[in-house]
């Protein structure tokens, strides 16, 4: 029998019993790491069977991917099974009544986890105050690992920011997909610079920044903070106490992989000098995307439905111009709703002639009480 990748990358946990190629896994709900169940491998063409029974698009029960994933490793195993769960969900055309997908257009927006480590990076700007002034910060988090990275900027253009994302892809390798807010500093000179390594530039919805990277801010300032307060480390400057907070993250498992980010990136532990081989690195990889998966299909169940607005309704829009004069001026717009589509609204502004329809996101409109147009 020809051997193919997939099957090789995993052979250390392969046996055959009674005629029939198994996997060993580990247990759901064993007690310890020890615990493994042996499936069968299902043959690739018996897998679209296998999905259509643990979620069947004409059935009545629309389980989620989490529980789908859970549900065929408890009995069967075949290669790339998240991804194809994800794939076999994401085309259910029940699911996608019910909002299970995202429709809102975003330029490198994945169905499933990243494919590897900084390949799929997360990007903010965050301001640190300091006893000799403020420190301005380009803090990156890898979506695979959650390996964190910090480089210290001059300013906030958006060529210094190009310089720091350069001095990071030299240590890591180029990224394919950068993901940030909608800020100016990430244009300019920085979608230039990822044009030039063939990576895609990401932004988020309009006043929704990347959670993980919010959260990771909010780590580093808590620990400054805390560390600030102690005479001893108030002797260390401020540069320093970054790498020992990094170095913290580093080496602590995540709450998501429950594996630190260290040894996924590098695959071994930092004072080993062993470094996994191919089947146990494939491992690690499965149970990443594993755990991604579960956490993007979690997120997906919790969305908030989509607030409908009525066409021909009045609503307040904010406003995007990016003069920070404006900020002490008007801040939002009375518009009429035209169409609705998702989560994307079709609005025609009342404020002169001749106005253009513009498109915005159903998060940005508040709907004006005493505005709305009687229906004719």
């Amino acid at each position: 029998m020809e051997l193919i990748e997939p099957y090789t990358l995993v052979w250390n946990t392969l046996v055959v019993r009674d005629g029939i190629l198994r996997r060993l896994l580990p247990a759901t709900h064993g007690a310890g790491l020890a615990e493994v169940v042996v499936v069968p491998v299902v043959p690739d063409k018996l897998v679209p069977r296998v999905l259509v029974y643990f979620h069947n698009p004409l059935g009545a029960n629309h389980p989620g991917i989490q529980r789908t994933i859970r549900a065929i490793k408890q009995l069967y195993w075949f290669p790339k099974l998240s991804k194809r769960v994800c794939d076999h969900i994401s085309s259910c055309s029940a699911c996608s009544l019910r909002a299970m997908k995202q429709k809102w257009t975003q330029t490198g927006v994945q169905k499933a986890a990243p494919p590897g480590p900084w390949h799929t990076v997360a990007a903010d700007l965050l301001s640190v105050s300091t006893d000799s002034g403020n420190i301005l910060l380009l803090v990156t988090l890898c979506l695979f690992s959650f390996w964190p990275e910090v480089r210290v900027l001059s300013s906030k253009s958006s060529q210094a920011v190009a310089l720091a994302l350069r001095s990071m892809n030299a240590q890591f390798g180029p990224m394919k997909i950068l993901r940030t807010d909608r800020g100016p500093e990430f244009r300019g000179a920085v979608e230039e610079y990822l044009t030039t390594i063939n990576a895609v530039h990401s932004t988020t919805l309009p006043y929704s920044p990347v959670s993980a990277v919010e959260q990771l801010n909010r780590t580093i300032l808590h620990k400054l903070q805390t560390v600030r307060n102690c005479p001893l480390w108030r002797r260390i400057p401020t540069v320093a106490l970054l790498d020992e907070i990094l170095w913290s993250i580093r080496s602590t498992p995540s709450t998501v992989l429950k594996i630190e980010p260290f040894m996924v990136m590098y695959g071994r532990h930092p004072h080993s000098r062993c470094s996994q081989g191919v089947q146990q690195q494939a491992q690690l990889f499965e149970h990443v995307e594993d755990a991604l998966n579960e956490r993007r299909a979690d997120a997906m169940l919790k969305k908030t439905p989509v607030q409908p607005l009525r066409p021909g309704s009045r609503v307040f829009v904010r406003c995007r111009r990016g003069d920070r004069g404006y900020k002490v001026g008007k801040k939002w717009s009375l518009m009429t709703a035209l169409k609705q589509d998702h989560a994307k609204v079709y609005l025609l502004p009342t404020s002169g002639y001749n106005e253009q329809p513009v498109e915005r996101h159903v998060r940005e409109c508040v709907p004006a009480l005493g505005h709305d147009i009687e229906e004719a």
